[in-house]
């Protein structure tokens, strides 16, 4: 009897034992799975996030996105559009609550009413990426690259604008602070859609080789045929995209153009010029000082290449933006110059504040010329206009 007991007790040992070690076996494989699907959407994040300059904020508007196993690079553009639309949408609440007497201070009285039409303005822009991202198919979104950059650019420099006119702490400090994220997802937007290519290859989207530099693959490079349209009136290569953009930009009563809007630089590209006074004003040139750039912003390029520059430029060349001790600019932003001539065009005596002033070389200057930093060659050709994409008039 004491040995039957013994061999029910030692089978129920193992028994339970068999069972521990599946259900352990069980949840290491589904650990094991889950931590799979964490990791690859983790690698997604990363390399989504890869050119943001706010990473942690960058990767913290994509927590929902990045739950989905399946989601696209579509669905990343989307969920960080969508996320900054929001953003933007605090800074206008705090915009809203904002009130400035009109008649005690007329100029705080528009520079917020400013504001707040120009973050509505951002709202806009933002919603006209959201369309166009959704409705583009993922393979062509590279070919919308400029559009991108044209319409969140618009949303950063909106969103500059509107701080920099206010100049009282009390009405400027909650809209600041409201517009802190959006100011950070809208950086890191541009960011990204600048290595548009890049990531569409790291989400494993396979360009056509040569498609970029194709006078007549994208939309862009074709505008100038205005002659080939259809019946609606729109040229005949346009898309579905580009239909259903300008229709709905029509029925506002305004086109796209009239947006405008740029990649915010915060500075100056003057290739080749003359930077001379005018015939009228020659006499009195020297009475007024006279600068070649003042930087605005604390990141902003200032870049002069092949100019005839006249005697009336002070010697140093840049001015500071200001003397208070947060905007200190001229410790960030970058001063170039390059091959300029004329009384004026000395570097020697250029001032000295400028942490990041340089002469450049022939090949770093090459970077800042018109084929090169404004795409010229895609799309100058076409014009029919006197233009050179080099240096040295070539």
């Amino acid at each position: 009897m004491v040995g039957k007991i013994v061999v029910s007790l030692t089978s129920l040992i193992l028994l339970v034992g068999v069972i521990v070690g599946v259900v352990v076996v069980v949840n290491k494989n589904g650990d094991n799975k889950e931590d799979q699907i964490s990791n690859v959407q983790m690698k997604k994040v990363h390399e989504f996030c890869q050119a943001a300059e706010y990473k942690d904020a960058c990767a913290k508007s994509l927590e929902g996105v990045a739950k989905n196993e399946s989601a696209t690079i579509t669905d990343y553009l989307m969920a960080a559009f969508q996320n900054t639309v929001e953003e933007v949408k605090k800074g206008m609440e705090e915009a809203r609550k904002t009130n400035v007497n009109k008649d005690s201070d007329p100029y705080n009285h528009m520079a917020v009413d400013d504001c707040k039409q120009l973050l509505k303005d951002s709202v806009d822009y933002l919603e006209d990426a959201l369309a166009l991202v959704g409705e583009t198919d993922t393979e062509s979104l590279h070919e919308y690259t400029y559009d991108l950059l044209n319409w969140i650019g618009g949303v950063y420099s909106f969103q500059t604008i509107c701080l920099d006119a206010i100049d009282k702490p009390e009405y400027k400090s909650a809209i600041e602070k409201g517009l802190t994220n959006a100011t950070q997802l809208t950086n890191n937007a541009i960011n990204i859609i600048a290595k548009m290519s890049e990531m569409l290859k790291s989400f494993n989207i396979q360009i056509p080789e040569g498609l970029l530099d194709n006078t007549n693959s994208s939309p862009h490079r074709r505008l100038l045929e205005v002659n080939k349209v259809d019946q609606d009136g729109y040229p005949t290569w346009f898309s579905a995209v580009d239909r259903k953009l300008l229709d709905k930009s029509s029925s506002k009563g305004k086109g796209k153009g009239s947006k405008g809007g740029a990649i915010p630089i915060g500075g100056a590209l003057l290739p080749p010029l003359g930077i001379v006074a005018e015939k009228e004003l020659f006499a009195d040139r020297l009475k007024v000082e006279t600068y070649l750039s003042r930087p605005w912003k604390a990141f902003s390029l200032n870049v002069f290449l092949e100019n005839d520059m006249g005697d009336f430029i002070r010697p140093e060349g840049f001015m500071k933006w200001s003397e208070l001790p947060n905007e200190q600019h001229q410790n960030t932003c970058e001063m170039y110059e390059y091959a300029n001539r004329g009384p004026a065009a000395a570097t020697n005596a250029r001032s000295k504040i400028f942490k990041n002033y340089k002469v450049l070389s022939p090949l770093e200057a090459t970077k800042y010329t018109a084929g090169t930093f404004l795409q010229g060659n895609e799309w100058l050709p076409g014009t029919n206009a006197p233009h050179y994409l080099g240096l040295g008039g070539r």
